[in-house]
């Protein structure tokens, strides 16, 4: 576990130089979908606070033994053993063989270039561990743990569904997209609370992939333009900012 945790972290690393703008050293950050901790380590590194909301914690080590392993004595690590929904309780489907891509949206693990009707073996049912768990919203996290600096959102297909749970704008956020698999409605939604901005960066570059920001219809028309339909060109990180 610590060389893969030793090559997770380089790999990560990264991401400093996108991360940096939104983070300082004793900042409050929110990583929902923290899973085992990836990203997490870009946060912790530049100092943050981070409150860590992944529904497999609800079942102790059996999913990613990995977090605890690495954050358990980390008293700036919060674990919260939630899904981000307004539902009081939710399905999770759990990949037995590769829990890192567990998720609580029915049409992302059915449709999305993902699932098995495109040839991958993420959501096979045959492969699938069935669960309920809690929910929260981010207005209830905001409550409980106060307004972070930045929001990382990674959670297989419902980025769209955890924005929904915001009544608030804040100052910073990042959603992985695919190229089939946009989260334009919660983008929409960060721009009904608030004037936004937007960048995006591919895959693990650690860089931005445009010179400046736009507004949302720009990005969407540049992801339309510029995403490859495979590879490392097709999926990312959205990035959001508030204008002051």
């Amino acid at each position: 576990m610590a060389e893969w945790w030793a090559w997770s972290e380089e790999v990560e690393l990264q991401r400093l130089n996108v991360y940096r703008p939104f983070i300082k050293s004793g900042d409050m950050c929110f990583d929902i979908g923290a899973n085992r901790g990836r990203k997490m380590f870009v946060m912790r590194t530049l100092g943050a606070k981070v409150v860590a909301v992944e529904p497999l914690f609800a079942f102790g080590d059996e999913f990613v033994p990995e977090f605890s392993w690495r954050w358990g004595k980390d008293k700036d690590v919060m674990p919260v053993a939630r899904a981000v929904t307004r539902a009081h309780r939710v399905s999770i489907s759990v990949n037995r063989f590769i829990p890192y891509v567990s998720s609580i949206d029915k049409a992302w693990m059915t449709e999305s270039a993902h699932s098995p009707s495109n040839g991958q073996p993420y959501y096979k049912p045959g492969s699938l561990i069935k669960r309920v768990v809690q929910g929260i919203t981010l207005d209830g996290l905001i409550n409980i743990y106060g307004m972070p600096s930045f929001v990382k959102i990674d959670v297989e297909g419902a980025e769209n569904s955890v924005i929904a749970t915001l009544t608030t704008p804040i100052p910073a956020l990042n959603m992985e997209f695919h190229q089939d698999w946009i989260p334009a409605k919660a983008m929409e939604h960060m721009d009904e609370l608030g004037p936004y901005q937007w960048t995006y960066a591919l895959d693990f570059r650690g860089r931005f992939a445009m010179s400046g920001w736009t507004d949302r219809r720009g990005l969407l028309d540049i992801l339309d333009r510029r995403l490859t339909k495979k590879g490392n060109g097709s999926w990312g990180d959205i990035y959001g900012r508030l204008l002051e």
